[in-house]
């Protein structure tokens, strides 16, 4: 019942920010198709293609850990995105639909911007991750200081051991990104407010227009350190 409380007011909460953002949402750019393929610890393996039929629709698929997805994703702007689809869990051999929802709205000229993503289904069968974010630009470049709130529900979303009864959670997150020459970095780092710091920091090295050399780990899913390392090609 608590879950389901939580699940309402966090998606009244979406579509009020949604409706307050929508007017000042550029409208979507031509895209290049993806496909990345990224080896990991811990069976922390993951291959995933994008592949746009138009601007604003296309086909996307994913294999993760023992999951396999494949669906539509709706992209009318450039910070929007709506995804639905299937997953198959070959350790269970059960089948369902996910669905996800990703958005950032910038209000005006200001250096004020909203967020938020819940992904259904998407990591696990009744399992939803969400999360609702302030991100307040702190200076020229992309440097950005996030408040927000975020959580896991559902009986199948895993207990972690920083947040064992699933209620959700108050944080501040650094998001820190920037270029040099081919390399780019991107750090993450993000302060729960019950005193749980947790990592993820990406580097990316161009090696040509078309191919990334992608490298990352974190701790966003526990304490235990994630590595996860390959390629990121776009056509």
């Amino acid at each position: 019942m608590g879950g389901r409380l939580v699940m309402k007011s966090f998606w009244l909460t979406m579509l009020f920010l949604l409706i307050l953002g929508m007017p000042v949402l550029a409208q979507e750019e031509v895209m290049p198709n993806k496909v990345m393929a990224l080896a990991g610890n811990e069976n922390n393996n993951l291959v995933l293609v994008d592949y746009h039929l138009s601007n604003n629709w296309g086909l996307t698929a994913a294999w993760e850990k023992e999951l396999l997805h494949g669906g539509i994703f709706w992209k009318p702007m450039t910070d929007f995105r709506l995804e639905t689809g299937m997953v198959y869990d070959s350790a269970t051999e059960d089948s369902f639909n996910y669905g996800n929802l990703e958005f950032l709205c910038q209000f005006g000229d200001n250096n004020l911007k909203l967020a938020g993503l819940a992904n259904h289904n998407y990591h696990g069968k009744d399992w939803t991750e969400y999360e609702a974010v302030l991100k307040i630009q702190i200076s020229e470049h992309d440097f950005y200081f996030d408040a927000g709130v975020r959580g896991d529900v559902g009986d199948g979303a895993p207990e972690y051991s920083y947040n064992p009864s699933k209620e959700p959670v108050l944080f501040l997150r650094g998001d820190l990104n920037w270029q040099w020459q081919k390399w780019g970095f991107d750090l993450n780092p993000v302060l729960l407010v019950n005193g749980t710091y947790l990592h993820d920091y990406t580097v990316k090295y161009q090696f040509n227009k078309n191919v990334n050399i992608v490298a990352n780990i974190n701790t966003l899913y526990d304490k235990e350190f994630n590595y996860q390392a390959g390629l990121e090609v776009k056509f």
